[in-house]
């Protein structure tokens, strides 16, 4: 069991004297043994003996020892809970670790021009979405330059996304320098931006449930489909609308990545697999 502040968050329970075969999607060969999903993806697996993990190689399987699928689970588990395990105690730590590089930065702005709270907050949103935040000057920097015209932390997270572009399309671009995207139609787009309102729970999509429904079915067949193509679903939309769309789906599509046009570097090539439409 894998507790965050005493609770239960997961749960999984271990053969240490088997192999675990995870079935990568494709392979139809059946294996002996106990069949199970791996708990960090929640693929098809199957626990095998020592033995017969040549064999199941040879099938197109891929075998992890015991304490692999430990650590994997429990490195997902804190990259899903990265956001509530960020303290304001964590976050002052790593401003004193940025201090040592950049002194000039942290004793100009922390706290005389943005306080720590609107930093934690920043780091906590990106964070939420997987975005990483070891460049911490460049987040903290942007984060001072627009903090005098807004002081809402969503939209100062979204400026941050925007500078660390680069960092961004690392994590998504393949091999071949490719980024493999769906679209929202113009006129889906423009209907969701008049509908973008900041609440007390900050920048939510304010439509009626009907449309929300319809959108959020098109926006799953598109999920479908490009994960069907075997690639990460991702939505490419306009900057305006992205933290909103973000929200809206997150529930009914928790995998999905939402990315604005500002958050892509010009040197990758974005190709489109499809486009979101309520006709």
């Amino acid at each position: 069991r894998i507790k965050i502040k005493g609770l239960n968050v997961a749960s999984y329970e271990l053969m240490i004297d088997h192999v675990l075969a995870i079935n990568p999607g494709f392979v139809g060969d059946e294996l002996d043994g106990f069949k199970t999903n791996e708990p960090a993806f929640d693929l098809s697996a199957i626990w095998i003996i020592p033995n017969l993990k040549e064999v199941a190689e040879s099938r197109g399987y891929t075998t992890v020892v015991p304490s692999a699928v430990l650590a994997t689970h429990l490195t997902e588990l804190i990259k899903t809970y990265a956001a509530e395990l960020l303290t304001r105690q964590n976050v002052a730590h790593l401003v004193e670790t940025l201090k040592e590089d950049h002194p000039a930065l942290v004793n100009d702005i922390i706290p005389a021009v943005v306080p720590l709270s609107a930093i934690q907050k920043v780091l906590q949103s990106l964070l939420l979405e997987r975005i990483p935040i070891r460049d911490l000057a460049t987040i903290v920097e942007t984060i001072s330059d627009y903090y005098s015209a807004t002081k809402e932390t969503d939209v100062l997270a979204e400026y941050v996304r925007m500078s660390l572009k680069r960092q961004i399309t690392n994590i998504y671009k393949d091999k071949d320098n490719r980024i493999h995207v769906f679209t929202i139609d113009p006129a889906i787009e423009q209907m969701l931006a008049d509908a973008v309102q900041n609440t007390k729970q900050g920048l939510m999509l304010v439509v009626n449930p009907a449309d929300s429904e319809r959108l959020i079915r098109a926006i799953g067949r598109q999920v479908d489909n490009i994960t069907t193509a075997g690639h990460t679903p991702i939505c490419l939309c306009s900057p305006n609308i992205r933290l909103a769309l973000k929200r809206l789906t997150e529930a009914a599509q928790p995998l999905l990545v939402v990315l604005s046009y500002n958050e892509i570097s010009n040197n990758v090539e974005v190709i489109s697999t499809g486009t979101v439409r309520l006709g």
